[in-house]
């Protein structure tokens, strides 16, 4: 007979009991586990099924599991340790079907799924479920199906915070409509979080459960969420969310945000204040560290208690064993990052391992991206910081690179000199490099410098006079200061293509014998530096749109391997677009390790609109200087339309052109145009009705009816 502690009887009989379900009655709290319907198990019918179900006729043994009221709710098929539990799921499947139950378990007493059979594919757990947990689950009907027609507007959000915006006065006064929103703290929802919404609702109906929202700090990845969390639960295809977050702070944090724009409709609570009562509401904060400390969340929770599960900083708070955490939870997964993964540095080891922390981030990185389906790299929706730069939500910093006598000295090939007397009364030097302020390397003066530095510059940005009277401050502009030319490294010096060695463990020496480092030789102590210090240079540069280095090199290195290629060259010096277009789809889009595709190049170039591959091609092979942003592109078409049309009266030429450009680059202006749906534009982010009522009421319908017939759209396309 097989070692008791090893079977698949005993092992399964243990999750049963942990999770409340009984064989036999307790108390009274009467058995929820039958061999057959309607028939109370007794201790010999379980005996006689052997250890490891050997005795089976079946090979299998179909356990019923009800629910408080006694009737069917869960059909779990257990099998013998060295069976797959997911051969012969078809049978379970059936049985279920006619025991009107819609959850089944698979297991072997070491490998276990759950399986709703209306969402989809049975999912790996590592604990039963309770009985309270799947009898709450079972209130939930999925319905992706609503979820994708659910419309997500401008105004998704304000609808919850304040359902009759709309018709109230404050609101229809259009003097009066900033004020309102700001008082009231209305949060519309911006075009790209529409956008990313909108990418979730089409991944649902490809088939997908797993989402990746790549979007640049401070673009409103938590209002995002929120949106995401009502559409969810709106629709009825989850009951409770839960957010986990990686720092205490960010707990308070969320639950602040959420509540501010969702509390009307839904509760949100922090686990750690919430313990006896966080059922009762439907989002649920806590940090993946508390859960994860003993394994906390296998006791507290069970793995249908959450039907979406959202992880903020996803590379971070799912990370490592905390994956774990992400992963015990049944259903729908989004995960939020501001990383992205073309930022990864490459590097060599022979025995690559995680307790480097490039290695360790790394590897955290791209597992975000396989845990949400994202295998080549792309997420579920990206917003980069130079898509904000560009679309004016975000702003790129002016670099102030100021260096002091002693940082110029320290940051020079040679380095701070000094030249002592040792112990010997041996005259010595030593050279300290930048790397070591602070550290071997001590300079209070120089300190003082740098600070007083950054104050000065500090006071332009604030006037005392103006400091009470703002309500509501607006950043325009901020400054980073670089006091160790930083910035002027990593744009001219830094080898982004260099494969890095990672060093030995500590107490190895190198293959070569090199102690490793360049440059002189450190002899050891320390040097506090007690001279003077000034000022030597100060340069301030404005990161322009373009970005920095790091952000222009993945379509560069594009342009090398396009350029490199005799097979494109060819075609497109012979003009056979067709073939060119054809060759790259098939043989340089989406192929390891760069996984070029159109969108990432799009993404690359930083243009405002929607690249066509011929486009980035000609500008490859110089065939166009340059691309033209979508602002210079409508200019061309208002220009062409002013030619054929001549507007009347010339006043009306800007209230003209501010229509045509809205009837352009927006589908839902076209399509308020269209249906004749006037009054929506009241609340339309691009086109507002004051826009509408100064446009001739001619042109009101000549303009689309141009752009219909003459403009090209797609290239306006975001």
């Amino acid at each position: 007979m097989p070692d008791k502690e090893a079977t698949a009887r005993i092992k399964i009989n243990k999750l049963l009991e942990a999770a409340g379900w009984r064989f036999f009655a307790d108390g009274s709290a009467p058995a929820n586990i039958r061999l057959e319907p309607s028939v109370t198990i007794k201790s010999s019918d379980l005996d006689a099924l052997g250890d490891n179900f050997e005795t089976s006729t079946k090979g299998f043994v179909d356990f019923l599991l009800l629910d408080a009221k006694g009737f069917p709710l869960l059909v779990l098929e257990a099998k013998a340790e060295d069976k797959n539990p997911l051969v012969g799921k078809e049978q379970a499947r059936k049985y279920a079907k006619s025991q009107n139950c819609r959850f089944v378990i698979l297991s072997n007493g070491n490998l276990h799924y759950f399986w709703d059979l209306e969402r989809g594919s049975p999912y790996v757990i590592t604990s039963f479920p309770t009985p309270d947990s799947v009898t709450g689950y079972q209130k939930v009907t999925p319905n992706p199906q609503r979820l994708i027609e659910e419309q997500v507007g401008a105004n998704y959000i304000v609808r919850t915070q304040r359902p009759n915006y709309a018709s109230e006065a404050a609101w229809q006064n259009e003097a009066e409509r900033p004020g309102y929103i700001q008082a009231n703290k209305l949060r519309f929802l911006r075009p790209y979080q529409l956008k990313a919404i909108h990418s979730l609702q089409t991944a649902v109906g490809d088939g997908k459960d797993r989402f990746l929202f790549e979007m640049a700090t401070g673009t409103g990845k938590t209002l995002t969420a929120a949106a995401v969390i009502k559409l969810f639960l709106r629709s009825g295809n989850v009951r409770r969310v839960l957010f986990l977050v990686d720092r205490l702070e960010l707990e308070d944090q969320a639950k602040k945000a959420f509540a501010a724009v969702l509390s009307a409709d839904f509760q949100t609570v922090i686990y750690k204040e919430n313990r006896d009562d966080w059922r009762r509401a439907e989002i649920v904060v806590t940090t993946v560290q508390s859960l994860l400390f003993n394994n906390k969340y296998q006791k507290l929770f069970s793995p249908t208690d959450f039907d979406l599960v959202i992880s903020d900083e996803a590379h971070r708070s799912i990370g490592g064993n905390a994956r774990a955490v992400f992963d015990y939870f049944i259903g729908y997964k989004l995960g939020l990052t501001a990383t992205p993964r073309d930022y990864l540095r490459r590097f060599d080891s022979p025995r690559p391992g995680t307790r480097d922390p490039r290695e360790a981030e790394r590897r955290l990185l791209l597992d975000t991206y396989r845990t949400f389906g994202c295998e080549n790299s792309q997420p579920t929706f990206r917003y980069s910081l130079l898509d904000g730069v560009k679309e004016g939500y975000l702003i790129n910093p002016t670099v102030v690179d100021a260096r002091t006598e002693v940082t110029t000295t320290l940051l020079s090939e040679e380095g701070f000199v000094v030249n002592f007397t040792d112990d010997a009364g041996e005259d010595q030097q030593q050279a300290f490099k930048q790397r070591e302020f602070e550290k071997r390397f001590f300079a209070d003066t120089t300190n003082q410098l740098l600070c007083k530095t950054f104050l000065d510059f500090r006071e332009l940005l604030f006037d005392a006079s103006l400091k009470e009277g703002v309500q509501q401050p607006i950043k325009t502009a901020f400054k980073l200061f670089d006091f160790f030319a930083n910035c002027e490294y990593f744009e001219e010096e830094f080898n982004y293509d260099e494969v890095l060695k990672l060093p030995p463990p500590k107490g190895q020496g190198r293959e070569d014998g090199d102690a490793g480092g360049e440059g002189p030789v450190i002899v050891g102590g320390t040097y506090e530096h007690l001279g003077a210090d000034i000022l030597a240079s100060m340069r301030v540069e404005q990161i322009t749109s373009d970005g920095m280095k790091i952000d222009r090199m993945f379509f560069e290195k594009f342009e090398d391997v396009i350029r490199a290629d005799d097979t494109v060259a060819a075609a497109v010096e012979a003009g056979q677009w067709d073939r060119v277009i054809d060759y790259v789809n098939r043989e340089v889009f989406d192929k390891p390790e760069e996984y070029y595709t159109l969108d990432k190049l799009r993404k690359a170039a930083a243009v405002d609109r929607r690249l066509t591959l011929r486009e980035i091609l000609e500008k490859v092979f110089g065939l166009i200087p340059r691309f033209k942003s979508r602002d210079e592109l409508l200019e061309e078409e208002f220009s062409k339309f002013v030619a054929d049309r001549v507007p009347e009266p010339p006043s009306a030429i800007p209230a003209i052109k501010t229509y045509f450009k809205a009837s352009v680059t927006s589908n839902r202006v076209r399509d308020i145009i269209d249906s004749r749906q006037f009054t929506d534009l009241a609340t339309n982010p691009y086109f507002t009705t004051h826009d509408f009522r100064a446009v001739p009421q001619r042109y009101r319908t000549l303009v689309p009816e141009y752009v219909k017939d003459y403009v090209p759209l797609n290239q306006f396309a975001p």
